[in-house]
């Protein structure tokens, strides 16, 4: 009787500890399971925060491009062609109408305006048709005006009498966990692109960016121009 009892007792007891096995099993896979799948959870959200990112700055950029492709000192109101300051910037440009009949040549059409700016947190774009916010929060945008003398913070046709020889549009974006004590342009812009002026007086801009700090980056952004 004793060595029954002891052997159902051996037996309750390897039970007991194959059950105790199981369940730390059990918790070690579910725990592997939920971290990945949260790790799962945070890359799709960081690749979403880039495509919106990279939308929002290939949506900046265009505008500008399109909108400097036919930039006017003035418009036939006399009003300044392209205005900025550091933070905006504004470009009056011409559109071109289908010639008409017996006409060999495009006719000029209405004039054409674009302005992009920065508003608490985000950049608006106005295309003549109203301001809109991009989706993606910004930390900062900069804008710089390229002239024969160096870079400028502000602009404007009339008074400086033309066209910039480039302008320079630079965006950092707003980062979880990003440190606020830290100034953005303490770091490298998140996006960077360098405009050309068709109609701008010719000088090397590698001269005069190779005088200012960071001129490295500028200089790549100039040579892939």
């Amino acid at each position: 009787m004793r060595r029954g009892r002891c052997a159902m007792q051996c037996a309750r007891a390897m039970t007991l500890l194959e059950v105790l096995l199981a369940i730390s099993i059990a918790t070690m896979l579910l725990g592997a399971i939920g971290k990945f799948a949260w790790d799962i959870g945070i890359a799709r959200t960081k690749l979403s925060e880039r495509a919106t990112e990279a939308s929002c700055a290939e949506a900046v950029f265009s505008a500008i491009e399109r909108a400097m492709e036919t930039a006017v000192v003035e418009d036939d109101h006399h009003a300044s062609g392209i205005v900025g300051s550091e933070s905006s910037l504004r470009v009056r440009s011409s559109a071109l109408s289908a010639p008409m009949q017996g006409q060999q040549d495009a006719a000029p059409s209405e004039f054409a305006s674009m302005h992009v700016q920065c508003v608490n947190g985000r950049i608006a774009l106005d295309l003549g048709r109203g301001a809109a916010q991009l989706d993606a929060p910004v930390r900062a945008f900069r804008i710089r005006y390229l002239l024969r003398d160096g870079w400028k913070d502000a602009f404007d046709a009339r008074t400086d009498g033309g066209f910039p020889v480039a302008i320079e549009a630079s965006i950092w974006f707003e980062k979880q966990g990003s440190d606020a004590s830290v100034g953005p342009i303490a770091r490298e812009a998140d996006r960077r692109r360098l405009f050309r002026t068709l109609d701008a007086p010719v000088i090397d801009p590698r001269a005069v960016l190779e005088a200012r700090e960071g001129a490295p980056a500028l200089e790549a952004e100039v040579e892939r121009e």
